[in-house]
Parts: structure tokens; sequence; C-alpha cells
């Protein structure tokens, strides 16, 4: 594009600087090392040298510093998917933890937050990371969304630990209630078949 000198040097400490807190996050929620998004910072990292070096890297600096700042994009991306992902296999588990408990009476904003849930990870299904500049803003928006969803949904998780067990403990009385109905027909068939025999015997 005429014009284009690539994005300056503060516009790509700040995005790589965004990066990096984006890996952090992703690192502590997942408790595991980011791959793709190093490797993405590392590749940005190299443009960035080769674009101080344009005779050796043969390739104009804006053209390198453009590169280096889709690398640094992708980074971002990659992270915030990361965490992402992480809330949203939490969320899941507590669907299924919690499918006998109608959620909504503990917290009635339950199903404005699974109806998110499903719009962000249609998202993350639909989109395509090799061209993050329009996707990486809106996917942290979507990762901050998931974590306050499960944040609200953590907090309630002890109460409902407690009406679990409650139902945990009045299934396990109509078994033992069954149990003894069954023994006490069992009883009632021999019986029976005994006074029949009896008869049979005389």
């Amino acid at each position: 594009m005429e014009g284009d000198t690539g994005p300056t040097p503060l516009e790509l400490m700040k995005l790589y600087h965004r990066a990096e807190s984006a890996l952090k996050r992703a690192e502590q929620a997942s408790d595991s090392l980011v791959i793709p998004a190093v490797n993405e910072l590392r590749y940005a990292g190299r443009h960035i040298v080769d674009a101080l070096c344009p005779k050796e890297s043969g390739k104009e600096p804006k053209v390198e510093l453009n590169e280096a700042k889709t690398h640094i994009e992708r980074a971002i991306y990659d992270s915030v998917e990361v965490s992402a992902v992480y809330y949203l296999g939490k969320i899941r588990n507590f669907q299924e933890t919690y499918s006998t408990i109608p959620i909504t009476e503990h917290l009635p904003e339950y199903k404005d937050y699974i109806r998110k849930y499903y719009e962000i990870l249609d998202f993350i299904g639909d989109n395509n990371r090799r061209d993050p500049s329009n996707e990486y803003e809106k996917l942290e928006g979507y990762s901050d969304e998931l974590c306050s969803i499960w944040r609200a949904l953590e907090a309630i998780s002890e109460e409902l630990n407690k009406v679990l067990l409650r139902q945990s403990e009045a299934n396990a009385k109509v078994l033992r209630e069954q149990q003894r109905s069954n023994i006490a027909i069992g009883i009632a068939a021999i019986s029976m078949l005994i006074a029949v025999a009896a008869l049979f015997i005389k």
C-alpha cells in the first residue's frame, strides 16, 4: 500500500506487551506452556531483527515489520484461545456435574451464560487463526467473558454440591425402600409356595 511504512516501533512494543500478558494468563489458566504462541513471538523477533538489516534480509523494513505484527497478533490469538478453551472445558464439566439440578434457581443468569458459552464455542470453531488481525481482539473479549462466567459458576458450586448430596441421600433412601419391598415380596412369595406345597403333600 502506497505510503505504508509498516507499524511503528511503539505500536509493535505495545502489541508485544499485550501478547506477553495474554501468554502469561494462558499459562496460568492451563498450567502449561503455550508452544504455538511462543513460536509466533520468536518468529516476530526474527522479522524485527531483519527489519534492522534490510540489505542482509533482502526485504524492505516495512514488509518485515508487517510480518512481525502478524506473528504477534497470532501469538495473542493462540494464547487467548488457550484461555478460552480452558474455561469452555470448565463450564462444560460444570454442566455435566450438575445436570440434575435446576441451576437457574440458584443462578438466574445461568441460561444467558450458557447461550454465551455456545456462541463462543461456535466462534472458535469457525474462526481462522491464520488471519487474526480482526479476530484476536474479539476473542480476547470472549475469553474475559468466559472467565467471569466461570467465576460465577464456581461461586455457587459449594451450594450445588450440597444439593447433590441431598439428592444422593434421597436416592439411596428410595433404593433401600425398594430393596426392603423386594425382600418382603420375595418372602411372601416363598411363604405362599410353601403353603401350596404343604397342601399337596397332605
